[in-house]
Order: C-alpha cells, then structure tokens, then sequence
C-alpha cells in the first residue's frame, strides 16, 4: 500500500543517490533498490532516479554490469515501455554480445519494450540476428518473438506478411504452433 511505500520512498532515493559504482556490493544494493522501486507504490521522482541509474549500468564497460542494466530495465518497462526508448541502440547492441546471459536478456527486452511505434525497428534487428546466428535454440525463441510481435503489433496487413514471410524463410521448422 502507499502509506507503507512511502516509508521507503527516502531510503530508496538516499541509497540510490550514494552508492559508490565503484563497488560490486553497491551494484547488487542497486540492482536490489530498483526491484523493490518497481514492486511498491513509486513516486515517479523515484522511478525516474531508477531509470538514470539503470542507463549508468548500460553505458557501462563491464558486461556484468550491462547484464544489470538489461534485468534492471526490464522491470522498468513492466511499468512503462518509454525507458527502453532512448536504451533502444544499446538493447540491439547486446544481441551481439558474447555473453549469452547479455543476449537472451536483450531478447526479452526487446519482446518486452516492442510497441506499434518500434515494432518495425525491433523485428528488423531479430530478423537480422535470426539470419547470423547458429544456434537452433536461440534461432527458435527468436522466430517465435518475431512472429508473435508480428501478430499483436503489426502496422499493416503487408508488413504482418512481408514479416511472416521472412519469418518462414529464415526458420519455419522452428515454429511452434500456439
């Protein structure tokens, strides 16, 4: 409830604000912070800290860190898919990074943060990754995103087929009939 939010709401800001990145414990309180800001009644003063402090892990070097920054951000467009907007470049840009955690995590993301206004973005980006990887696991998921984003946001009837299509050119024996 909010009145018991609220006695967070200071803690979580002052937190937020101090934590030395530096530190891998302050990585883990604040990867701690931004959950528990997205599961109680948040003011959006303390959303939006969340989402700077996300954008701070994205922009990161180190790949744990940008592993952060995708969970992190995934929570965040539970609420709302306006702070993936301005990630969009670096969420695509993890679909190539050799950690595989990094990958299926920008895949989510990218499935969580599609709308009608990017969804044309997005699938562009998955049908280019389907076409370079190797991986007949990762090459399935991603037809399904694809197909799925395709069926619940498409623009228009010739985008929805010209995607089917291209869907069924790169993997049509790895989709699975929902």
């Amino acid at each position: 409830n909010e009145e018991a939010s609220a006695h967070t709401w200071d803690v979580l800001k002052t937190v937020l604000q101090r934590c030395d990145s530096a530190l891998n414990i302050a990585h883990a309180v604040t990867y701690e912070c931004i959950r528990t800001i997205v599961q109680i009644d948040y003011t959006m003063e303390l959303l939006e800290q969340a989402a700077d402090t996300v954008a701070r892990f994205l922009y990161g070097d180190l790949p744990n860190l940008k592993y952060l920054g995708l969970t992190c951000l995934l929570s965040l467009v539970t609420i709302s898919p306006k702070y993936a907007k301005e990630h969009q470049q670096v969420v695509f840009e993890c679909l190539g990074a050799d950690a595989r955690a990094i990958q299926s995590t920008a895949l989510r993301l990218m499935y969580a943060m599609a709308t009608q206004e990017n969804v044309e973005l997005i699938v562009t980006h998955l049908i280019q990754f389907v076409g370079q990887t190797v991986d007949g696991h990762l090459k399935a998921t991603i037809v399904n995103q694809i197909a799925l984003l395709a069926d619940r946001l498409a623009p228009s009837n010739q985008w929805y087929v010209t995607t089917i299509n291209s869907v069924i050119d790169l993997g049509a024996r790895h989709l699975k009939e929902d």
